[in-house]
């Protein structure tokens, strides 16, 4: 049986080593005609092995690596055949530790991502059984005997699955991993439940290209959810077949995987109603599945102490998945009824949140009135009163249902309100522009400034800070961009300024003061064309805390949503008078806006102008101060000044 192994590598040449070793020494021994399989670790391998004698194995493992320092050494020293660039570099000379049915090639070659590579490598590859196996992953002693025992005798199965065992940084097991045949409902609403590094399949079922270039990591759960859609014919082992490198710092456990997966499920059919259930329902599978019982554990594996030989391990561990590369025993049964407790009270949590989810899906569909109604006593836990409004959150849900003013739904904006910006106070106080991205765009880092940051111009509050582009991801920014661009703000709150409002990412200047941060904002509240009273948020990402000043800078002694921060009474800001007079330049035309402004190198700079702060529901504390800032506001004045304007 002829299987090729693919195993995409950048900068691992550590695990890589083990990782050769443990396919290099599948084929030792395995050519010995009449030779049984050991499959002792599940009942059922066990039946197959008893009825089958192992084949003869021809394996080709193919590296893929995007240009790891000192590849080129590595290869020479492990005696691999080393390509550059599709280009034959040198040919390793036959070794007895590697019999003729075993061939190892490394193709070094720039390429857009490990899926990428793995096509690469699928395409270079001709064996009938196929799997990828990660560079930090490694097959155990037998592992691709038992395999083409389980392809020989059920020649039915298209992928077989098999279990697997998580190993620290240190090669030290920490969780066995039980795997089931995927649900399709799970995957495309939580994860992907089977490890690649434990998955044979048979090339003819695989698509063409057998990975999308849309995905960067969950290339896996798209192909397994292909198959599924296919009625491919999976079998689940139960045999421990690989490990797994589980460190903290996968690739399935950063941003950009969560950011893929959440924009995959999207696309899936009532997704917001699957999710909470659905993970209910698979952990409940998992179970009665057994996944959550200690297993005894009997295995030869390569570490990094000696990659000569396999060492052995012996003993039980966890079915619980690890927390930071930690493992998580259960020493007895109480232990074990606390994790299943927490197991369920997870699923109980994640039940209620897909409920709220739902209970948003049936309010989109109800008038403004109503959802403001709604969403106005969720929020602030009292009752509106849009007929005689009061405070100041009451004032401005008047406003979003009631007035409407074209220059507000053109000032709401980021990319249209500079031109208001030009005409009122000049071009001087706008943040140098560097690129504007609308739906189809690719953002390229390369042609971006170091720092910079991204402002969604049809939104308010959606905004990504980059201050060093070496430590980002283009992937992940155009994944952030592109949810930015598919949504509707109106959705998110029904403020009328937002709806059908153009929909563009604005590349900014990013402002530095002159002590090297990002300088504070200064959000100054006017009324009727006079400022009142200025915001002042302090540690926005780590410890939020907000302080209200008067038009003297004296501190009001109440909090806005977060609690109250730094008492600065006394000591405004520089340019504090000429920032006064800009914020009443720009909300002349309005009964109510708030500026925002920044001070920094020396200059004022424009940051937004907003009409409905938090939605017009942030909690003022005590309550008072609601009303009390709210008497600025008078409706009446608009009604009489701006009859026009109303709706009803």
């Amino acid at each position: 049986m002829h299987f090729t192994i693919i195993t995409p590598s950048f900068k691992q040449l550590d695990w890589l080593r083990l990782c050769v070793a443990s396919v290099r020494d599948q084929v030792l021994g395995a050519n010995v005609e009449g030779q049984m399989v050991s499959v002792s670790s599940s009942p059922r391998g066990s039946k197959i092995a008893s009825q089958v004698s192992s084949p003869r194995l021809s394996v080709e493992h193919v590296i893929q690596d995007a240009g790891s320092p000192g590849i080129e050494d590595f290869a020479s020293e492990i005696g691999a055949d080393f390509f550059r660039d599709g280009q034959l570099v040198f040919q390793a000379p036959p070794s007895p530790s590697a019999p003729p049915p075993y061939r190892l090639a490394i193709y070094c070659e720039k390429d857009k991502g490990m899926y990428d590579a793995i096509n690469r490598g699928l395409e270079k590859t001709t064996g009938e059984i196929c799997a990828w196996l990660n560079s930090d992953e490694q097959y155990l002693d037998g592992t691709l005997l038992k395999v083409a025992a389980y392809f020989e005798k059920k020649p039915e199965i298209d992928v077989l699955l098999g279990d697997a065992l998580l190993l620290n940084g240190d090669c030290a097991p920490v969780c066995y991993r039980r795997i089931m045949v995927p649900s399709r409902w799970h995957t495309q609403m939580d994860h992907l439940h089977s490890l690649s590094c434990a998955m044979f399949f048979k090339r003819d079922v695989l698509p063409v290209p057998a990975f999308s270039p849309n995905w960067r990591i969950i290339g896996d759960a798209v192909l397994i959810d292909y198959w599924i859609q296919k009625k491919r014919k999976f079998y689940a082992s139960r045999d421990l077949l690989s490990t797994y490198a589980f460190t903290g710092d996968n690739l399935s456990r950063n941003n950009l995987a969560h950011q893929e997966h959440r924009l995959w499920r999207t696309r899936q059919p009532l997704f917001f109603l699957n999710r909470g259930l659905a993970v209910v329902c698979h952990r409940i599978r998992r179970l009665l599945h057994g996944s959550y019982t200690r297993f005894s554990v009997d295995s030869r594996y390569y570490t990094h102490a000696d990659f000569t030989q396999r060492t052995t391990y012996k003993g039980n561990i966890s079915g619980y998945w690890p927390k930071n590369g930690s493992s998580r025993k259960v020493d007895d049964f109480a232990t074990h009824a606390t994790n299943l407790r927490d197991m369920l009270f997870c699923s109980f949590q994640r039940a209620r949140s897909i409920l709220k989810k739902i209970a948003v899906f049936l309010l989109s569909s109800t008038t403004n009135s109503l959802f403001t109604r709604i969403q106005f006593a969720y929020k602030l836990h009292t009752l509106i009163d849009l007929y005689n409004p009061r405070s100041l959150n009451e004032k401005l849900q008047w406003l979003k249902l009631f007035y409407r003013d074209e220059l507000i739904f053109r000032c709401a904006n980021k990319q249209t309100v500079r031109g208001y910006i030009s005409e009122t106070i000049g071009d001087q106080f706008l943040i140098p522009l560097k690129k504007i991205f609308v739906l189809g765009d690719v953002l390229s880092l390369e042609t971006l400034p170091t720092s910079f940051i991204l402002k969604a111009g049809h939104a308010s509050g959606w905004n990504c800070i980059v201050a060093d582009k070496e430590l980002e991801q283009s992937e992940a920014l155009n994944t952030k961009i592109t949810g930015w661009l598919q949504t509707e703000f109106f959705d998110v709150g029904r403020e009328w300024m937002y709806k059908d409002s153009p929909r563009a990412v604005l590349c900014e200047e990013l402002l530095i003061d002159n002590d090297g941060r990002i300088p504070r904002d200064y959000k100054f509240f006017c009324f009727h064309g006079e400022p009142r009273f200025i915001q002042v948020d302090y540690a926005r990402f780590d410890g939020h805390t907000r302080t209200l000043y008067d038009m003297n800078w004296r501190k009001i002694p109440c909090s806005l949503e977060y609690p109250i921060g730094p008492d600065e009474s006394g000591r405004p800001p520089v340019k504090f008078s000429e920032m006064i007079e800009v914020a009443r330049k720009l909300s002349k035309p309005f009964p109510f806006v708030r500026v925002d402004l920044y001070s920094a190198k020396e200059k004022i700079w424009f940051g937004e102008l907003t009409f409905c702060p938090g939605k017009g529901c942030e909690r003022f504390t005590p309550r008072h101060y609601d009303r009390e800032l709210g008497r600025w506001l008078d409706i009446d004045r608009i009604k009489c000044e701006h009859p026009q304007r109303i709706i009803q």
